[in-house]
């Protein structure tokens, strides 16, 4: 089953949330704000995810 806009919107929110860690992992002395926005990122991810598969499921189940 392709992804939705949503699904794609939830992996690209994971994708960057990894490329904006790397960085800050690195080198950032402000690491606690990019923690912050780190795990912002890969939480509104993982919703989305979560969210898309919730409705595949109440779509498909049976009356």
């Amino acid at each position: 089953m392709p992804l939705g806009t949503t699904g794609r919107i939830g992996i690209g929110m994971l994708v960057a949330s990894v490329a904006v860690a790397i960085p800050v992992v690195l080198s950032l002395p402000e690491s606690w704000l990019g923690g912050v926005i780190v795990l912002a990122l890969a939480g509104n991810g993982i919703v989305l995810l979560l969210n898309r598969e919730n409705r595949t499921w109440q779509n498909n189940k049976s009356p």
